[in-house]
């Protein structure tokens, strides 16, 4: 029903920190299998969940787009598998390498900038 109401990709996004719900690797794949969903977005930090999410999608054959919530966690998630991340802070980088040490310096810059405005 959902995927015949929106016309648009639709992503899980995965936070049980916040919603107390955590969504089932079983879940995941289905939806993707469906074609209900084309991926997801990861922030609760389980790297064994999240791999799993990967293995069983692929085992299945379902092509799934997965992202990772946490900055600090691209390199592994990419290596993975993940297709990149989308941290806090509406930022969305890909796998490429150069974007991550971009990310991570463009936050280092940010932060001082912030800084510099709040005690200058």
């Amino acid at each position: 029903a959902v995927r015949e109401a929106v016309d648009a990709p639709l992503f899980i996004y995965n936070i049980p920190s916040t919603v107390k719900v955590k969504v089932e690797v079983e879940t995941i794949v289905t939806l993707a299998a469906e074609g209900t969903v084309v991926g997801i977005k990861d922030s609760q930090n389980d790297l064994e969940w999240f791999r799993r999410v990967l293995v069983d999608a692929k085992a299945d054959g379902v092509d799934l787009r997965a992202f990772l919530g946490t900055l600090s966690l691209i390199d592994v998630g990419t290596y993975m598998g993940a297709v990149g991340a989308i941290p806090a802070g509406d930022r969305w980088f890909r796998d490429d390498g150069a974007g991550c040490r971009k990310s991570a310096a463009s936050q280092a810059a940010g932060g001082r900038e912030r800084r510099s405005r709040t005690t200058g």
